[in-house]
């Protein structure tokens, strides 16, 4: 699992801290098939055109998948992180932060 900090991560999930699982392209099986858009010249990433989920991230010859962590269901940790220079650097204050008692489920 990767995070990408550059700018077209962050829009194109529109997630502040985006993050990827790389899986072999061969070992995807999708229900449904992705809508695909070009995002850069070195890349094309996939959504979901009925309730515009993010799925992947598809580097041009790359034989693997950044499957977006958020509609993955798949528990892992990080373990590189890109761009990391263009962190949101509100980051650093989420320790600090206050922890309501919320329930998201009711």
């Amino acid at each position: 699992m990767n995070i990408c900090f550059c700018d077209m991560c962050k829009r194109a999930t529109g997630a502040p801290v985006p993050s990827f699982i790389s899986v072999p392209r061969e070992r995807v099986t999708w229900h449904g098939i992705p809508t695909v858009y070009a995002s850069s010249d070195i890349a094309s990433r996939g959504f979901c055109a009925t309730c515009g989920t993010p799925l992947y991230y598809a580097g041009h010859g790359s034989a693997t998948w950044g499957l977006a962590a958020g509609a993955a269901e798949i528990a892992t940790t990080p373990d590189v992180v890109f761009y990391y220079d263009q962190h949101p650097k509100w980051l650093a204050t989420l320790d600090t932060l206050p922890r309501p008692d919320f329930d998201p489920e009711g």
